[in-house]
């Protein structure tokens, strides 16, 4: 008597193997801006005030390394102004009410204090593994900054948030541990206060396995998956040349085409794959192509310091 799986079988799990992989199931990464939350149309000079605090003055001055790296404002540099020294974020704060005329006297948009509300020494558990008993413990350090952006025409706080960073690598020696908290932190007020650009992930288009140029199609994806947009776009444009009505390697080439920022023909493209097969696969790629173009238009308003206001009053 024979064993095993008969011919049938092994065709029939063949055929639902191929079923199942076709649609949208694989996932690339591709580049995506965040702007702004808070309200900072029309701010383009800063002068990051010192920070009250033990290291206040060191996370500031990351602070301003950080914007000028970002290029989003021009840095004033906030010892070149009268009475800045030791002001205080409260509102009544006779400093800072001082700080922020002399910022507007010097045409500079806004100002940005803060304080380090506290920096606190917390006990974690050390595995026995790492050469520690069970009970034993290490103290990871923790620091809090509390900042707000303001703006000096107005007095009116654009932006108030409080950040905290914690110590990554406990064994590190003291002076490392408060550099890198303090660079850490620096850095972290920055990028709330900068549109920043990060990856996200994206559907790509398996095809259908009756459609002609399917394999190239796959090829595409996975040099997609593994980052390479360039092999990636040069297979599914080998499909096309064969099979110009191919809606997974048209949809693909939207996504490759969002990858670097050419939204309108990507918007395009997936638009075309919708027409040629309607699925919700294309239709959730194509929202979240025009999500990004839209994150995009602001983020680059906001990194080239387009006043709204300015625009607003032209277009009458």
């Amino acid at each position: 008597m024979r064993c095993g799986v008969p011919s049938y079988r092994l065709s029939l799990i063949a055929f639902m193997v191929v079923i199942a992989s076709s649609g949208c199931s694989h996932f690339a990464k591709i580049p995506m801006w965040r702007p702004v939350s808070a309200q900072i149309e029309g701010v383009e000079t800063v002068a990051v005030l010192p920070f009250e605090g033990e290291w206040g003055v060191r996370v500031s001055e990351e602070v301003s390394d950080s914007f000028s790296e970002s290029g989003t404002y021009t840095i004033v540099n906030a010892s070149s102004l009268p009475a800045v020294t030791n002001v205080s974020m409260n509102d009544e704060s006779p400093s800072l009410e001082q700080a922020l005329t002399a910022a507007r006297q010097a045409d500079i948009d806004a100002v940005l204090t803060g304080t380090i509300v506290s920096e606190e020494s917390a006990e974690c558990p050390r595995s026995r593994f790492f050469g520690g008993s069970r009970s034993s413990t290490k103290s990871n350090r923790t620091m809090t900054v509390d900042y707000r952006l303001i703006d000096t025409r107005t007095g009116e706080t654009l932006c108030h948030n409080r950040i905290s960073c914690l110590e990554a690598e406990p064994e590190s020696t003291e002076e490392s541990v408060e550099q890198t908290l303090i660079q850490r932190c620096g850095h972290e007020v920055a990028s709330q206060l900068t549109p920043q650009c990060g990856d996200c992930s994206i559907a790509l288009a398996n095809g259908h396995w009756t459609n002609r140029g399917v394999f190239a199609v796959r090829k595409g994806v996975r040099a997609a998956e593994a980052g390479n947009w360039d092999e990636a776009t040069r297979s599914w444009e080998a499909v096309l040349k064969v099979n110009p009505n191919n809606d997974a390697a048209i949809f693909n080439l939207a996504l490759a085409s969002a990858s670097r920022g050419d939204y309108e023909t990507a918007e395009d493209l997936a638009l075309q794959a919708i027409r040629i097969q309607h699925c919700d696969c294309y239709e959730k790629g194509l929202e979240r192509i025009r999500d990004q173009r839209t994150q995009f238009e602001l983020a680059e308003e906001q990194r080239n310091g387009i006043k709204l206001s300015s625009m607003e009053s032209h277009s009458r």
